[in-house]
């Protein structure tokens, strides 16, 4: 028998995640948020607030039930686990363990420790990214169907048998949105909302002025897969999706970047 689950296929599933932790077991449903190419969902609409503007609307919904301290990894799935510095915060999920702005190389990729110290994320790079190991996997932007109509679900693997590591999955996530935005696709994407050209070009703009390197290079390289995230930039981490056939994916959470 393969040491490896099913092969991988992508589709849309219910997001709800459990969590197991010393301190209890969590629960959490994202709500999806607003992507570029996303219709909003109507917790983002500024129409449509059931609560005063002073209230924080919160991007989650958590549930806590207490256990007695036990030490045990966490059960995101009953196929396969994910490494620590992948997933979402299971405690707070708008404050991610892995600090990550999809738009720098991983060289900048930072990680928050558990006494909120922030240091290099390069260390956990070789980590396997899953137990089972496996050596591809499929990742999946959540609830924004239009990217994957365009571009497909991002496609990680390693050659033979080799484990996918953290450093593999962060990578392959890096390559995928660096790749130009072609003409045609441009025009897919405009057909969609002809407001869309100007969020990624505004996208753009603040993605070259924060190249490590000189704002006028990244400029000439044009628009990028990552533009059509528009503010949606941080990574949030990665969730196992269970399919109805035995198979499974990672859906990606993203993050807005509230900084400049």
């Amino acid at each position: 028998m393969s040491q490896y689950p099913p092969p991988f296929y992508y589709g849309y599933q219910n997001y709800t995640q459990v969590y197991s932790s010393p301190q209890g077991v969590y629960t959490w449903t994202p709500n999806p948020p607003p992507y570029l190419l996303a219709p909003p969902h109507p917790h983002y609409s500024p129409y449509n607030i059931s609560s005063p503007p002073t209230t924080p609307q919160p991007a989650f919904s958590p549930v806590w039930t207490p256990a007695p301290y036990m030490p045990q990894l966490p059960a995101h799935t009953s196929v396969i686990k994910v490494a620590p510095w992948l997933i979402p915060n299971p405690v707070n999920p708008n404050l991610p363990h892995t600090l990550w702005d999809l738009t720098q190389p991983l060289i900048v990729a930072k990680r928050l420790t558990g006494k909120h110290v922030v240091v290099d994320m390069k260390p956990e790079f070789d980590q396997d990214a899953t137990y089972p190991a496996v050596p591809k996997a499929h990742v999946r932007l959540a609830a924004v169907d239009l990217i994957h109509q365009l571009w497909g679900p991002i496609v990680i693997r390693n050659e033979g048998d080799k484990p996918l590591s953290v450093g593999d999955i962060l990578h392959g996530i890096y390559t995928f949105f660096q790749k130009p935005v072609f003409q045609r696709e441009m025009d897919k994407i405009k057909e969609y909302d002809e407001k869309n050209y100007d969020t990624m070009l505004e996208a753009m703009e603040k993605r070259c002025y924060r190249a490590p390197g000189l704002p006028g290079r990244a400029w000439k390289e044009g628009m990028k897969r990552v533009d059509a995230l528009g503010a949606y930039i941080s990574f949030g981490g990665l969730t196992v999706i269970e399919n109805g056939d035995d198979t499974w994916e990672f859906s990606l959470l993203v993050l807005n970047r509230s900084s400049p």
